[in-house]
């Protein structure tokens, strides 16, 4: 999967609803033949997917999933200073903007 530093992806439950999750990972961290995204994703007891998540879902389930979206990436020919903020999952498009950063030395 090809996507920029800061994007997310979609996971699409049975019932139409949608649970989104921002990649963890610099795009150049994955490994070919092997890509795997890292996701931050919290366990809400009741949730409709993070139960699904901690309690059932085992290697090699399949699950549906689109994306990248989001047009919060890194633009790496911008020369604006950047001010990032983030707690909690929210912290994984942050952690894959600085990952990006030093791999590109900017």
């Amino acid at each position: 999967m090809q996507y920029h530093a800061g994007q997310y992806v979609d996971f699409l439950l049975r019932d139409g609803d949608r649970r989104s999750y921002s990649m963890a990972n610099a795009p150049h961290t994955l490994v070919p033949g092997q890509a795997a995204i890292e996701l931050h994703i919290r366990h809400m007891p009741g949730g409709k997917f993070t139960d699904q998540v901690f309690s059932t879902l085992k290697e090699k389930d399949i699950v549906r999933m689109e994306g990248p979206f989001g047009s919060f990436y890194l633009r790496e020919d911008s020369v604006k200073p950047i001010g990032l903020l983030a707690s909690g999952t929210g912290f994984a498009p942050i952690k894959a903007l600085i990952e990006r950063m030093e791999a590109q030395g900017l």
